[in-house]
């Protein structure tokens, strides 16, 4: 996460498998984790994440190459959240989400680019 007045830019993830608990609830989604400023993103201060693999805020130019996320117990989040992204680049991206469930959720994200990516879902 960035600062509305400075994003972080220039970020590539590429070869990164990661398996999560899973065990969120549809009540994390509407949590939006707060601006922290100039404090250090400490897990523990951020709070609940509406997504339950890849939270991405204030973001120009960010590269996801041969991801993949997955949970072991049903999730009720989506697997990623983009939120004021200039430039998301996409490729081969793989995640599973609970059934009913959207695998991705962008809000204010330009110049959006998604290549040999897909979704499993779970009952």
């Amino acid at each position: 996460m960035g600062l509305p007045e400075q994003p972080i830019e220039n970020i590539r993830l590429e070869n990164i498998r990661l398996v999560f608990n899973g065990g969120g609830t549809n009540m994390g989604v509407a949590y939006l984790p707060k601006e922290l400023g100039t404090n250090y993103p400490e897990p523990g201060r951020i709070g609940i994440m509406p997504s339950y693999g890849l939270f991405a805020r204030h973001v120009k130019n960010l590269e996801l190459a041969n991801i993949s996320t997955s949970f072991m117990t049903n999730d009720a989040r989506p697997a990623m959240q983009f939120l004021d992204v200039k430039g998301l680049e996409m490729d081969d991206v793989k995640t599973q989400v609970a059934k009913g469930v959207s695998a991705m959720k962008y809000d204010k994200v330009s110049d959006r680019v998604i290549r040999n990516s897909y979704v499993f879902q779970t009952k």
